[in-house]
């Protein structure tokens, strides 16, 4: 597999764009993290077996929070699960037994459980614990280690910090090709974590290629992960709408919606509303303004049967929804939705978010729209005061706001 040259890396610095946040990437594409493998609550080791009646309660302990970890994982509960995890590495540590297979699998779910939950910090604390722990156990040289840097990567990724992500996926590359060379999984993997940072980056015909070699991959794959396949059907066609290709686009955002479909997925997995979401956006950039607002609304029904009210993937799409709605001529829908979300966005986000300041001219916007021009002042004074506190007098943002308050 090809991996990235120090030409290609320092290209990749050069074209960084500003850090885009875990749960978005251009086109509003969230971030579809590998499906992990390791050992499940049910496989804890016996490393640490004794007849002590004290450590098998223990040991039951870290068995009970696990599988209850993974339970909430599965519904998509990120907050609840992290807190069973960390209960069963404190029950783990107790045993002394964190520098185990069973703490990197752990740490490993921790990651999982904060990424769900939009927490990329906390995420960067967990999957480094996990592959200190396994460099100590097995070293560096090791066909595990691919595993861990693939959700290196895409933590990093997550964080904006592209130069780390290309390091720590060069060298899974290396490893994989060392030890997975026929892995159909791992190795699709690592194409599709390849194409996501050229995407990011703006190198749309190496994502393309690495894209298409991932499908390959899961093409030979007996048993491919149907939430991994969709993602690369999905990313393709998210691609090709940045190019412009709205009707391309849509032909590969419909694969995907195939392959929900055979899975009996479509109407129960976030990431299924997600995709509804990329194809509203990809019909309205055709003119299919009717179509686009029903899979608008079929987004928000997947993803508010699947997640909680609060989510940011909801508050994104009632955002793009808000947005639709303005751009239809339909201000007072838009601002019931913009209304709506901002104090949601608050919560989640901090007052000094760029999203705060995007939801003040929103507001702003179909106000003037609506002819309620003072209001709409206190929204634009409101959005310069934070631009001016956050990012200093010169930022390029305030042009719009000033623009706006000109009209006022």
């Amino acid at each position: 597999m090809q991996k990235f040259s120090k030409s290609v890396l320092k290209t990749l610095t050069k074209a960084l764009k500003p850090v885009v946040p875990l749960s978005r990437l251009p086109f509003n594409q969230s971030f579809i993290y590998p499906t992990f493998s390791f050992s499940t609550a049910t496989a804890i080791s016996s490393e640490t077996s004794s007849d002590n009646k004290a450590t098998q309660k223990l040991r039951d302990t870290v068995a009970k929070n696990t599988d209850k970890g993974l339970a909430l994982l599965s519904t998509f509960k990120g907050n609840e699960s992290a807190k069973k995890f960390k209960a069963a590495l404190k029950a783990l540590t107790q045993l002394s037994a964190e520098e185990t297979k069973d703490g990197v699998t752990l740490y490993t779910h921790l990651t999982e459980a904060y990424i769900m939950d939009q927490k990329p910090k906390k995420a960067l604390e967990s999957i480094q614990k996990a592959s200190e722990i396994n460099k100590r156990i097995f070293g560096e040289d090791h066909s595990s280690m691919v595993k861990i840097k693939q959700i290196y990567t895409q933590v990093l990724i997550g964080l904006g910090k592209h130069r780390e992500a290309v390091q720590q996926l060069n060298e899974a590359i290396i490893l994989a090709d060392k030890y997975l060379k026929e892995d159909c999984s791992a190795q699709s993997s690592l194409h599709s974590l390849s194409g996501q940072i050229y995407h990011i980056t703006g190198n749309h015909k190496q994502a393309i290629e690495s894209y298409n070699i991932a499908l390959q991959w899961d093409m030979r794959n007996p048993k491919p992960d149907p939430v991994h396949t969709a993602s690369i059907y999905e990313a393709l066609g998210r691609i090709k709408h940045d190019l412009g290709y709205f009707k391309e686009s849509f032909v590969d955002l419909n694969k995907a919606l195939d392959v929900w479909k055979a899975a009996k997925q479509e109407n129960t997995h976030p990431e299924a509303g997600e995709l509804y979401r990329a194809m509203a956006s990809s019909l309205q950039s055709q003119g299919r303004m009717q179509e686009a607002e029903a899979y608008y609304l079929k987004a928000l029904e997947v993803l508010k049967k699947t997640l909680d009210e609060d989510d940011l993937k909801i508050l994104h799409t009632y955002n793009d929804l808000g947005t639709f709605y303005s751009d239809q001529g339909r201000p007072q829908e838009a601002l019931d939705i913009h209304l709506q979300i901002l104090d949601s966005y608050k919560k989640i986000l901090g007052d000094k978010h760029p999203q705060i300041s995007t939801s003040y001219n929103n507001i702003a916007s179909t106000l003037l729209d609506l002819g309620r021009c003072e209001e709409a002042k206190k929204y634009l004074e409101m959005d310069e005061k934070l631009i001016h506190q956050t990012y200093g007098k010169s930022h390029p943002n305030l042009s719009t706001t000033y623009s706006n308050l000109g009209t006022v």
